[in-house]
């Protein structure tokens, strides 16, 4: 089971590294989203010896997570901070191509996990039953709507009608490796950070971490099983959480610096403030990230209010212009 870690001991400055550049978000994004295509298209319409197709199903489910760690990451605002419009329209290409899904539900859905993790508010928790499968089920049952199931039938009849790609080759490269996905997505990223255990957790957060080398993290979900890192700095993007994780959980006795990008009124503002600890609070009147609302109320972190306001010391540098 993922290991509980008392809560972070306070940063040195600079150690977090949470700000995400637009432009590494979007090429980090635009990767993963051009893979995913590439690989479809070769292996339906390839021949393949029997022993290749487990490593192209499992590369082909891999991809598919990142298509939806790509859409989480929007839904935080963190694929190109500072350009909603563009971030919102990433995250929405995503996660239809993932399956289907319509990104505004499931990004409200988000901030209320975020804002009331492990409680019987989170749409991601179970639903009194916290066995694996029954919560699997539940947890699908959530989310699975009838307009993305008609829009997975539709992309399927079109391949296999228009496209005269076999039934069995869609299966197998297509619709396996989605399926596989939901299942590496749900098991690293909700159950086991998330499944009650009798000791409790450390915070109000109800999550904990994976105690592995980063490569394994990533493997297995794209550091999602950094969980708990996750919910304490969600500005951080998915390609940064080991060096946050490091920063948080193996830094001493120092001061807590806490980066984050965010957008106000004027522009993409990285605001760096120094206190003793956060305490994180949900969505801060920010409104949902994406949205093209940019009010003064939304410069600060997401879900984060510092404590030790006396104490606070910012510096705030203007890295670009609001979409």
């Amino acid at each position: 089971m993922p290991a509980m870690r008392s809560p972070p001991a306070p940063l040195a400055p600079a150690h977090i590294g949470g700000s995400a550049h637009a432009g590494l978000g979007l090429a980090v994004a635009a990767t993963i989203g051009a893979a995913w295509v590439i690989t479809l298209v070769m292996a339906v319409g390839g021949s393949w010896p029997l022993w290749l197709v487990p490593l192209i199903i499992a590369l082909r489910t891999f991809l598919s997570t990142g298509l939806f760690i790509t859409a989480h990451d929007a839904m935080h605002g963190l694929v190109t901070p500072g350009w909603p419009r563009l971030n919102h329209a990433v995250g929405a290409l995503a996660v239809f191509l993932y399956a289907g899904f319509g990104f505004r539900g499931l990004l409200e859905a988000h901030h209320v996990h975020h804002a009331a993790p492990g409680t019987a508010a989170d749409p991601d928790f179970h639903r009194g039953d916290s066995r694996l499968l029954p919560w699997f089920v539940s947890f699908m049952r959530r989310y699975v709507t009838l307009g993305q199931l008609l829009v997975v039938t539709a992309f399927f009849q079109i391949c296999i009608h228009l496209l005269g790609i076999p039934v069995g080759t869609m299966l197998l490269y297509w619709a396996l490796p989605a399926l596989l996905s939901a299942v590496q997505l749900w098991y690293f990223g909700t159950w086991r950070p998330h499944h009650p255990r009798p000791e409790g957790f450390a915070d109000e957060h109800r999550a904990v971490g994976e105690r592995w080398p980063a490569w394994a993290t990533f493997l297995s979900c794209y550091h999602f099983g950094l969980h708990h890192t996750h919910h304490l700095a969600p500005w951080v993007p998915w390609w940064r959480l080991p060096g946050a994780d490091r920063a948080l959980f193996d830094a001493g006795d120092r001061e807590l610096d806490v980066v984050g990008i965010v957008a106000g009124a004027g522009g993409v503002e990285e605001v760096r403030t120094s206190a003793h600890r956060i305490t994180p609070v949900g969505r801060v009147d920010q409104g949902l990230v994406g949205s093209d609302d940019h009010t003064e109320s939304r410069a600060v972190p997401h879900g984060v209010a510092v404590e030790g306001a006396g104490d606070l010391q910012a510096e705030r540098r203007i890295s670009g212009a609001v979409d």
